[in-house]
C-alpha cells in the first residue's frame, strides 16, 4: 500500500504522540500557567526587571536627591536593634523568595507574586551597590555591620 502525502508532512510526522487504546497522550504545560501567577517567564521577567529598575530610582533618589545614607540614617535607631547588623533590602527579598519556595504548592498565585517582589529587591540591591555606588562613590557601601557602632 502506498505512503499517503499526507503522512509525510512534516507538522504530521512531528505532531507528537496519537492516542492509543484510551490513554491520554502527555501534554507539555502551557506557556502561561497557573503555578507562574498566571504569567509566562517572559511576563515574569519583564515584571522583575521593571519592578527592580523603580526600587533602584527610589534608592537613587533617597541617596542623592535627598541625601540620605543608610548607614548614617538608621544606625541610631535600628542598628541597636538589630544588635549592630545591617539589613539590607536585598536580605528582605532573600526572605521573600524562601517564603514563595514555601507556599508555591498550596497558592501558586501568591507565591508568584512574592517571588517578583524578592527577585526584585535582591536584584536591586546588587545593582545598587556593586553597578551604582561603588563606581560613583569608590566603595560599594556594602556593610554587614553598621560602621559607627563598631568602628570600620
Amino acid at each position: 500500500m502506498p505512503i499517503r502525502k499526507a503522512d509525510t508532512a512534516p507538522e504530521r510526522m512531528c505532531a507528537g504522540p496519537r492516542k492509543q487504546a484510551g490513554r491520554e497522550p502527555l501534554r507539555r504545560a502551557p506557556a502561561t500557567s497557573e503555578a507562574g501567577g498566571g504569567m509566562d517567564r517572559r511576563g515574569f521577567l519583564l515584571w522583575c526587571a521593571g519592578l527592580t529598575l523603580l526600587i533602584e530610582a527610589v534608592t537613587l533618589v533617597l541617596r542623592f536627591g535627598v541625601g540620605l545614607e543608610s548607614s548614617r540614617e538608621t544606625a541610631s535607631v535600628i542598628g541597636p536593634l538589630m544588635g549592630g547588623i545591617r539589613i539590607h533590602h536585598g536580605y528582605i527579598g532573600v526572605l521573600l523568595m524562601g517564603v514563595a519556595a514555601g507556599i508555591r504548592v498550596k497558592s501558586p498565585r501568591i507565591a508568584a507574586w512574592v517571588l517578583l517582589f524578592g527577585a526584585a529587591l535582591t536584584a536591586s540591591d546588587l545593582i545598587h551597590h556593586f553597578l551604582v555606588l561603588w563606581p560613583l562613590t569608590g566603595s560599594p557601601e556594602f556593610h554587614l555591620i553598621y560602621p559607627r557602632l563598631h568602628g570600620s
